[in-house]
């Protein structure tokens, strides 16, 4: 892919805002962590912040909030759970995290991470669906089963993802187990990649194993949370990924079809590099959104969301009309 650097470097100047949604509870169930943000635009100015919470027992739940950008302040939260743990025994019993929401057919569809404990490794984790109805109040889980389930091409693990409608197909990058590695007698990391499926309904989805977006070294062994614009006929992706003995960074890499991608990471030394003590040590799980000419970004930083919810902005004044590569 014939890719103009001196182009593409110009998507490495984000301007940092600091956290927007601080880890400020108000409700008895809430203890710790604003984790995984994903935001629907309502207006030039006002966000729905899709995002989980961990109770006391350390189980995740899906929450919402409000907020206005032309307020300068940390939001609290005073959440209601859109989204609850699934019952003893299911594949999201100790915890559901947010990832997409379409609008499919005047519904929403919220796609969320369900995680479960697990005796050999740390944790087993599938991706789930609830959907809420265009009279309904609230989402409904469409079973007590996963959507992207153990498969030829995922035996180990499914989890965070993007998801773009073009015509009449979805077009999903997501996360996926490759494996487990014995750090020591008593640690094991997972080792995840980002992969490409398609879909008709948003339901059932096509997975063929192709990897867009793979380790770089041996040393790396996650790459989480893809984020999925398409601008001018190009794609472009945000995501996080660490290796051993280091915490997650953003990273960004480009592409003309959507499937077969350029990763390059250092064009995120904006996010990287300039770091307060919130973010000192990590920067993860970025969800990137369109707003008028600048780009929106909102993700976590360190200990996976405990410090809140952050903001980076980026314009869009470089780009011309029609722009491909």
């Amino acid at each position: 892919m014939n890719i103009q650097s001196s182009f593409i470097k110009k998507f490495d100047n984000w301007k940092k805002e600091g956290v927007v949604i601080a880890p400020n509870f108000k409700k008895s169930w809430m203890k710790s962590h604003t984790a995984v943000p994903f935001v629907k635009k309502i207006s030039k100015e006002n966000f729905l912040i899709y995002f989980c919470i961990r109770d006391k027992k350390n189980r995740s739940h899906i929450v919402t909030k409000k907020i206005n950008l032309n307020k300068k302040k940390k939001f609290g939260i005073d959440s209601s759970i859109i989204l609850k743990p699934g019952r003893l025994g299911e594949f999201d019993e100790n915890g559901v995290t947010a990832t997409w929401v379409c609008e499919i057919k005047k519904s929403k569809y919220l796609y969320y991470v369900g995680w479960r404990p697990s005796n050999t490794v740390r944790f087993s984790l599938f991706v789930g669906l609830a959907i809420k109805r265009k009279n309904s109040k609230n989402f409904k889980k469409v079973g007590n089963f996963p959507i992207l389930e153990r498969s030829k091409v995922d035996p180990f693990l499914t989890g965070t993802l993007s998801i773009l409608k073009e015509k009449k197909k979805f077009k999903m990058w997501y996360v996926s187990g490759e494996g487990w590695t014995k750090l020591n007698s008593k640690e094991t990391i997972p080792r995840y990649n980002i992969k490409y499926a398609e879909s008709h309904d948003g339901v059932k989805w096509e997975r063929k194993g192709k990897v867009c977006i793979n380790f770089k070294s041996k040393s790396e062994y996650a790459i989480a949370r893809p984020s999925v614009l398409k601008i001018n006929n190009v794609y472009y992706m945000w995501y996080c990924f660490k290796a051993i003995n280091s915490e997650y960074k953003i990273g960004f890499a480009v592409s003309k079809n959507g499937i077969n991608w350029k990763r390059i990471d250092k064009f995120c030394n904006s996010l990287n590099q300039k770091r307060k003590a919130w973010d000192k040590k990590m920067l993860a799980y970025p969800h990137v959104i369109r707003n008028g000419n600048e780009l929106l970004m909102f993700y976590n930083g360190n200990d996976y969301g405990k410090t809140g919810i952050a903001l980076a902005k980026l314009s869009l004044n470089f780009l011309k009309k029609n722009r491909t590569f």
